[in-house]
């Protein structure tokens, strides 16, 4: 009997160092130049897209302020420059100047 356990054991341990030998297979989407250019560009909130959750991404943007660029921007249509979000209520020069790094029309 101890003969088949040490059997079964020393068969269990030869497959499993062979099962590790086989290296996993990686297929990439992108090429490395492709992921080192998009690594690079800066993540941009689209002001004229964005959900109020991704809004309050923005610097000086909390909850009541991503719902007022929704809704200014429901009440008068897309943004057509970042100079235009001082028009939103709870945004001024100093807060655009802060936005303008991470947003975008």
């Amino acid at each position: 009997m101890s003969a088949l356990v040490v059997i079964v054991l020393s068969g269990g341990a030869y497959y499993s160092s062979r099962a590790s030998e086989a290296t996993p297979r990686v297929v990439y989407s992108t090429s490395l130049e492709e992921a080192i250019v998009e690594a690079q560009a800066p993540l941009l909130v689209d002001v004229n897209t964005a959900e109020p959750e991704d809004l309050e991404e923005l610097p000086e943007v909390g909850p009541s302020t991503a719902q007022s660029i929704v809704e200014y921007r429901e009440e008068n249509g897309s943004f057509r420059s970042l100079d235009e979000l001082e028009e939103v209520p709870g945004i001024g020069p100093k807060t655009l100047e802060k936005i303008k790094p991470f947003a975008g029309v």
